[in-house]
Parts: structure tokens; C-alpha cells; sequence
């Protein structure tokens, strides 16, 4: 399985630089909530691959949008099979609240084709354009009855429609064989993510902690990040990211250049927090800033511009 896993990684890579994408390949290195950050000019993705997507689990799909967010990234999942089959082309599934698809959707969705069916309980189903719906009817001087009849639906699925739900995919091609017109509601399916993230639990790391704390006093949204290679996840409102981490003796390499590869490649900000006094200003390009320095610090611009001072 993880072989076939490993695989769909690599085509996976492979198809995002053959489109323009700048790639940063996590897999296996620390993070087990994603496998690749990839960005091309504004669009920004975190991605984890999976097999058989029945295997995800509720914490690493809570995980993987909490970083999306926090990245102002779009959080997906590409996946190959779901329970004993193949996952179709041109759909969307959804598990845990996270949008997946196939290679060949993703691909399709990267070059402009977004998919309009998803699967749900009991099939597939298209959101309809209820006003849409609603104009051609009356245009073409359908009643509702004769449409429920025509559907072999109730009036009141009709009228359901009319105010945006969703249509089972044979419903929605029935409706297309009498009404001759665009009924899709062209929403990003990708993009339904909840808003609002859970509480998180109370960190038990106090540098962590005091970090958190830090950032917030000057203006930053912040979360805790686990099983990723960095600590914290930090925001504001308009455009700033960071991710920082802790350093410690044996903080490894490896996770210093993940921090800079995902800082390179989605043009954010990642620094390293050491808890004792240092010279130095940067490991491998990435930021050093002391816990005594930036708990002087007043407004997130200062931060700021210690980080790119110490990057150079």
C-alpha cells in the first residue's frame, strides 16, 4: 500500500511541475497531515495523497485544513480508490469535511475545468442554479406540476431545486434533456471548507506556549501545529503567514529545510525561536530570533522586519 502510495506521490509532483507549480515534497518528514505545498503565481495548495481514502482520519483531515487556512492555501486530498472501487473522473468526494478527487480531476481543476458532481449518501448529485432553474421554467411556461411529472419527483423536490439544493445526477439529466440551458451551480467544490476551526487543546509545551502568546500580543491569529515540521502556525487579517518552530539541540536539519522549502515555495515567512542567548541570525537561510528579543517586540511589522534583515 505504501508503495502504491509513495507512487501516486510521485505522479502526483510530477504532474504540478509539468504545470507551473513550485513543489515542496513533505513526504515522510515529520508531517503526516501533508504530503505537498505547491504553488503557482496566487494559487496555493496543501495537499495529502492517499491510496484508499476511506482511510483518513478526522485528525489529519482537522490538521490539514487548519494549515490550509493558516497558508491561505486551498487544502485538498488526491486519492486513487474508496472502499472497493476506483474514484471516478470528474468528481468530487468528501471525507472528514476535506474535498477529494482523482489525479487526472486535480489536473483537469489546475487548468480550468472545475467538476460539478460530487458524491454524497446514496449516489451523485450536482447543486442546481435554483434562480436559473426558476427563469427557464417560467420562460418556457413550465409549471411545477409538470415538471415534478416529468421528473417523477414531488412538487415540493421542485420547489427544493428552485431554492438551490442539490439534484441527483440522473434527476439533473433529465432536467437538462427539457430544459436547454446552464442549471450548474458553479461553485469552487474544492473550496468548501468550514470558516471556523475547532479549540484546540491546551499546549503542553511552554516555549510553544509562550510563543503562541507572543504572536498573538502582537496582532496574530495563531494555532499550535502537530506532527508537522514546524510548531506554530500564525495570521493576520490582511496578508501575513508564518510558521516557526522552537529550536532546540537536537532539532534536526532536515527540519530546518522543510521550514525553508515550504517558506520558498509559498513566499511566507518561517523563523526558528532559539530559547537561549545566540549570535546567530540564521540557520541554512532560515531566521534565529531569542525568546528574550521578541518578547520586546511590540507590532507585528517589527517582527517582520527583524525576519528579513536576518534572512539575508
Amino acid at each position: 500500500m505504501e508503495d502504491k502510495k509513495d507512487a501516486l506521490i510521485s505522479r502526483t509532483i510530477s504532474m504540478l511541475l509539468d504545470n507551473g507549480f513550485s513543489v515542496a515534497d513533505m513526504r515522510g518528514q515529520f508531517s503526516a497531515s501533508f504530503d505537498i505545498i505547491a504553488r503557482r503565481d496566487l494559487e496555493r495548495y496543501v495537499l495529502k495523497v492517499l491510496y484508499n481514502i476511506d482511510t483518513l482520519k478526522p485528525t489529519t483531515a482537522y490538521e490539514l485544513a487548519k494549515v490550509a487556512k493558516f497558508l491561505r492555501s486551498t487544502a485538498t486530498i488526491v486519492g486513487e480508490k474508496a472502499g472497493g472501487g476506483l474514484l471516478e473522473d470528474g468528481v468530487i468526494y468528501y471525507r472528514h469535511g476535506i474535498p477529494i478527487s482523482s489525479l487526472e480531476t486535480f489536473r483537469d481543476y489546475i487548468n480550468g475545468e472545475r467538476p460539478y458532481i460530487y458524491s454524497g449518501p446514496g449516489g451523485f448529485y450536482v447543486k442546481i442554479n435554483g434562480e436559473a432553474l426558476r427563469e427557464m421554467r417560467m420562460k418556457m411556461s413550465l409549471s411545477i406540476g409538470y415538471l415534478s411529472h416529468y421528473l417523477g419527483v414531488s412538487r415540493r423536490s421542485i420547489s427544493l431545486y428552485e431554492s438551490g439544493s442539490s439534484a441527483t445526477i440522473d434527476i439533473f439529466l433529465k432536467l437538462q434533456e427539457i430544459i436547454k440551458g446552464d442549471l450548474v451551480d458553479h461553485q469552487d467544490l474544492f473550496k468548501i471548507l468550514p470558516e471556523e476551526l475547532p479549540e484546540e487543546e491546551k499546549v503542553q509545551d511552554i516555549y510553544v506556549q509562550m510563543l503562541l502568546d507572543i504572536l498573538e500580543r502582537i496582532g496574530l491569529d495563531t494555532r499550535p501545529a502537530y506532527r508537522m515540521p514546524f510548531d506554530v502556525l500564525a495570521r493576520d487579517e490582511d496578508v501575513i503567514s508564518l510558521i516557526a518552530s522552537i529550536l532546540s539541540e537536537d532539532t534536526e536539519n532536515t527540519k530546518i529545510q522543510l521550514m525553508k522549502r515550504i517558506s520558498d515555495v509559498l513566499e511566507e515567512d518561517a523563523f526558528l525561536i532559539s530559547k537561549r542567548s545566540t549570535t546567530r541570525e540564521n540557520i541554512n537561510g532560515c531566521p534565529v530570533v531569542n525568546l528574550v528579543d521578541l518578547e520586546r517586540i511590540t507590532e507585528k511589522d517589527e517582527l517582520l522586519r527583524m525576519l528579513e534583515k536576518r534572512a539575508r
